[in-house]
């Protein structure tokens, strides 16, 4: 199934949560910078902790930060 096919699902689910109080919240600049950061990093972090024989060519292969 495609995104495109369950948008909806996806607008129907946003609109109950909105009526339950939940707000979307938007990150810029430095604030986003720093998400995302920590975001990529966390994982590639925990792979490494993990003793992944494989950290070093994944990391090379995908990280593009």
């Amino acid at each position: 199934m495609s995104t495109e096919a369950l948008q909806p699902q996806i607008e129907t689910a946003r609109k109950q949560l909105a009526e339950k109080g939940m707000k979307v919240i938007k990150l810029e600049g430095k604030a986003a910078e720093k998400y995302l950061d920590k975001a990529y990093s966390s994982a590639w972090d925990a792979l490494k902790a993990s003793g992944s024989h494989y950290y070093d060519e994944l990391r090379a292969a995908y990280y593009r930060r």
